[in-house]
């Protein structure tokens, strides 16, 4: 028995071997492993191809992914054709062979299955903020909260506020102007989505990670850095992160002389703009290699002036000259001082939030200081967009509303706020005045001015809930500011809500307290009449009466001040007025106010009525 036994088990084991050995020599005949090594050099190759390819063209993630699936998915269909394409031909499938299809189907399986498994990871990551899964990142901040799930700007960047490091606490402006102009060099390249400094100087000093950051901006990449400066040498530390991974795409320290200031902006603006992939063609390349000015000291002294101007403390404008103008002296080839002066010079014009305009007699000597710096500007640097915003600004108050739009450049779109962006829709471009503000909103979604700026120009087209959603998101940016609420009051007129105007109407009162600019005045007053409260319309009338008594107010600013009293007569006596000033291209410190009327802000059916109406058509730009 034993022995037969043991004889069973050789026939076995021999019959095991037999077949093995058949099995392996149909292998070799059906050239199965030479098919399977050609197929992975073959797909190795593609899949080399396929990657430079896709970082060329900026393919999505889910291209690649794709591609790779099928070329894995690719080896057990290679294999089985191997087995049936062999020298020998098709054959019939027998039980064996339908076991072997089987178990290549079943590695093919496998491979696609591990492969795959990655991609529904990162889909079931994609339900939760992608900043949950960095160490440390803690909650999102409500602004990430609110923009989750907002797509990310191409080649875009957010640069923070540089730490300073400076021990004199007189240089710490240093570290803020060489923020800003790193910015101005990035803003040369058209291919970069570039965050504006408004938007970034919230995260001074911030808890937040860089994917909080880049959630709530949008953007695919954030860039830090630290200024120090002592003794005419600086110390620049620049760090570019990817947001996703919070791992640094490019960092470099920089220690050198200040008069190497120069290189070393254009070298940290070209290395984002390399990390990033963007096209840069050779003339932007050499605006940003291009150096302001050969003196260190007249460069300290622009920085200085502009810092003076971001802190908008008294006399600001006064002292911020005085340093343009040593800057100046030291280097008179340094264009950007020029044009800084030209635009100091052109806010002038007309009452704004910051003041009263220049009177009539000084008109003209302004007239010719914005000409006069910003060509000297122009003349050394035809870029210079100081001088070229000074000019824009001047030939809107002065009604050459077709030389503003010819000297308007696409690369300028993305800074216009404000009545470089009202202005298209004064006349009548509502399309193109709602697409210029969307998108430099979306580039400065921290920024009060991009919000409230778009909010009037939605207002002007007709959009009040679009409207209320901008203007809002200004007034949650700076509660304290009158601007944004005004307009929310001058909304809820418009829609016909009396007791929401009217606490909104109140409460621009109290924060005006006692700096109440002659910008405000006509439309509040304006705005209590058309809610019925007549008595607040006279009381600011009155108020607009004592300040025309003291000095010249502008014929524009009276047409809305006689409505609020009813007094129309007056109100078209004046508005004939600036009719003949927009004739004669002469400025008018209410302009603004007088163009407000023109878009009819407060939905007045009076407006609308053909004697308005007919002098309101005149009342534009040639």
């Amino acid at each position: 028995m034993g022995g037969d036994s043991d004889h069973d088990q050789a026939r076995l084991r021999a019959a095991k071997a037999d077949a093995s050995g058949a099995f392996w020599a149909r292998v070799r005949e059906h050239k199965v492993i030479q098919w399977g090594v050609a197929y992975l050099g073959a797909a190795l190759a593609l899949a080399h191809g396929q990657e430079l390819v896709g970082h060329a063209f900026r393919w999505p993630d889910v291209v690649n992914r794709i591609f790779m699936l099928a070329l894995i998915a690719g080896l057990p269909i290679a294999l089985t054709l191997a087995w049936y394409h062999g020298h020998k031909g098709l054959r019939g499938i027998s039980a064996g062979e339908l076991t072997i299809i089987s178990v290549l189907v079943l590695i093919g399986a496998v491979f696609f299955t591990a492969a795959l498994r990655p991609s529904a990871e990162q889909a079931a990551d994609a339900a939760v903020p992608e900043v949950a899964d960095v160490a440390g990142a803690g909650a999102l901040s409500e602004g990430a909260r609110a923009t989750q799930g907002s797509d990310v700007l191409p080649n875009s960047v957010a640069v923070l506020p540089f730490e300073n490091l400076s021990p004199d606490t007189d240089d710490t402006y240093f570290a803020a102007g060489i923020h800003e102009e790193v910015l101005s060099e990035l803003a040369k390249l058209r291919n970069l989505n570039v965050i504006s400094r408004t938007s970034v100087a919230r995260y001074a000093n911030t808890d937040l990670s860089i994917p909080q950051i880049a959630a709530e901006l949008r953007v695919g990449t954030v860039m830090e850095g630290s200024v120090r400066y002592a003794s005419n040498r600086v110390r620049i530390a620049a760090q570019l992160v990817d947001a996703v991974s919070d791992r640094p795409l490019w960092s470099d320290v920089y220690e050198r002389d200040f008069a190497d200031v120069f290189a070393i902006q254009a070298d940290i603006a070209m290395n984002i703009a390399n990390a990033l992939q963007a096209e840069f063609s050779v003339a932007e390349q050499q605006a940003i290699e291009r150096e302001p000015t050969s003196s260190p000291a007249a460069y300290a002294l622009y920085l200085e002036a502009r810092s003076v101007m971001r802190s908008a403390v008294p006399g600001a404008i006064e002292a911020a000259h005085t340093m343009l103008d040593r800057a100046i002296a030291i280097d008179p080839e340094f264009g950007r001082a020029y044009g800084f002066k030209a635009e100091l010079y052109s806010s002038s014009f007309v009452n704004t939030v910051q003041g009263t305009a220049v009177a009539a007699e000084g008109r003209t000597e302004l007239q010719n200081r914005v000409r006069e710096y910003a060509q000297r500007a122009i003349a050394l640097d035809p870029t210079d967009p100081d001088a070229r915003a000074a000019l824009r600004s001047m030939n809107i108050v002065t009604w050459n509303w077709s030389d503003y739009t010819r000297a308007l450049e696409p690369g300028d779109e993305v800074n216009l706020t404000n009545t470089g962006l009202w202005i298209f829709s004064w006349m009548g471009e509502q399309a193109q005045a709602v697409r210029i503000g969307e998108r430099a909103a979306e580039l400065s979604p921290n920024e009060l001015g991009a919000h409230f700026s778009l909010g009037i120009v939605y207002a002007y087209a007709g959009d009040r809930a679009a409207s209320i959603r901008s203007l809002g998101r200004a007034s949650e940016l700076a509660p304290s500011n009158p601007l944004a609420r005004a307009w929310l009051a001058y909304a809820a007129v418009a829609l016909g809500n009396p007791a929401d105007a009217l606490a909104d109407l109140e409460l621009v009162e109290q924060l005006l307290g006692d700096n109440r600019s002659t910008v405000f005045l006509p439309e509040l007053a304006y705005a209590y009449a058309r809610i019925g409260r007549a008595d607040d319309a006279r009381r600011l009338f009155e108020e607009i009466q004592a300040l025309g008594n003291q000095s010249e107010i502008g014929a524009g600013t009276w047409p809305l001040a006689y409505l609020a009293i009813d007094d129309e007569e007056q109100a078209l006596r004046w508005l004939e007025a600036v009719a003949e000033k927009a004739r004669n291209h002469e400025p008018d410190q209410g302009y603004l106010n007088v163009m407000n009327l023109k878009m009819n802000f407060l939905a007045d059916p009076r407006i609308e009525e053909p004697r308005f109406a007919e002098v309101l058509s005149r009342i534009r730009g040639d």
